[in-house]
């Protein structure tokens, strides 16, 4: 090899070497890589965390606001039904059909309370009672029936009912199959 040769293969060495030191990653620029990526991890959870404070401070505040209206609808629910205990009371405990259902229309049931589906008097009613009941209600209001009908313990007889959803008058037993002794200590505790 010549000498031209020579310095031209070590000048290229040189140039080479510095090339391949110039493109390596040095200490200084791995601290940056390690760094920049700290930092994307520190802003994805101060992210993340923060759209969660938020979410669940949306859903605390709404789930508060559904709260205070289900119980301000109750309170008018509660309002509805005290109005018929005192037209209850206020007619010496009795009312026919006519007078209920004039008190329920003047409610305005449908329009006022848009969850209620109608407002009635529940009696307590004994086995041997249900015939004098039902001979009583049907002169008032032919067709009168129970449903489901009734066969034992003393039944809670949902009457009055208005507005009534049919033509002909019925009335929901409120007594379940099973359910006898429970229901006999609530009446015990009714007339207490």
């Amino acid at each position: 090899m010549t000498t031209v040769q020579a310095t031209l293969s070590k000048e290229l060495e040189r140039e080479r070497a510095s090339l391949l030191s110039g493109t390596r990653l040095h200490a200084f620029h791995w601290v940056i890589l390690l760094f920049s990526v700290l930092l994307t991890l520190a802003a994805w959870y101060f992210a993340k965390t923060q759209s969660e404070k938020s979410a669940a401070l949306q859903f605390d505040r709404e789930a508060s606001q559904v709260v205070e209206l289900v119980s301000e609808r109750m309170s008018k629910y509660e309002d509805a039904l005290w109005a018929g205990v005192a037209a209850l009371h206020s007619n010496g405990g009795q009312m026919n059909y006519d007078e209920w259902h004039s008190f329920a229309q003047s409610l305005h049931i449908d329009t006022k309370y848009p969850g209620i589906n109608g407002i009635g008097i529940v009696l307590s009613v004994q086995d041997h009672e249900v015939p004098g009941h039902l001979a009583s209600e049907r002169r008032a209001r032919a067709g009168y029936k129970l449903h489901p009908p009734v066969s034992t313990c003393p039944s809670f007889i949902l009457s009055r009912r208005c507005p009534m959803q049919k033509p002909w008058a019925w009335t929901l037993l409120l007594r379940r199959t099973g359910v006898k002794p429970r229901c006999c200590r609530v009446i015990r505790a009714w007339h207490r």
